[in-house]
């Protein structure tokens, strides 16, 4: 059974693609090729959840992050194409990849030396153990 999409892309869709950056590009694609191997990602915090939340509850909206600006967002259907169940246009969850030309600017937030990051895991290696 081959798993490639068969329908083609419309000129929206490849224009949006192309807004991507590279990095972006690989994320979305290996998000939808986890997606059609395992399912749908669940909409709930667990193991395989998406950690959406519904737009009342996002309080990034004005930065233009949501789902309605996200690659994996048919309009159309008001459905994610990664993420199960129903998606509010101006929800959010952890898996959103976002054109850069779709986000306001962001304010300026308070560097601190004090990761947010905590446990092993420091991408920015404030927090090294050892």
């Amino acid at each position: 059974m081959d798993n490639e999409l068969t329908l083609d892309p419309t000129e929206d869709e490849l224009s949006e693609w192309e807004s991507l950056t590279d990095r972006q590009k690989e994320m979305a694609e290996h998000t939808a090729e986890i997606a059609m191997q395992f399912g749908m990602f669940k909409q709930d915090p667990s193991a395989d959840g998406a950690h959406y939340f519904d737009g009342s509850k996002n309080p990034f909206k004005s930065e233009g992050v949501m789902c309605k600006n996200c690659i994996f967002y048919n309009e159309d259907a008001a459905q994610c194409i990664v993420v199960e169940g129903n998606i509010d246009e101006e929800g959010l969850c952890k898996l959103w990849v976002i054109p850069e030309d779709e986000l306001s600017e962001t304010p300026e937030y308070e560097a601190t030396e004090k990761s947010l990051w905590v446990g092993m895991f420091d991408p920015r290696g404030v927090n090294k153990i050892g």
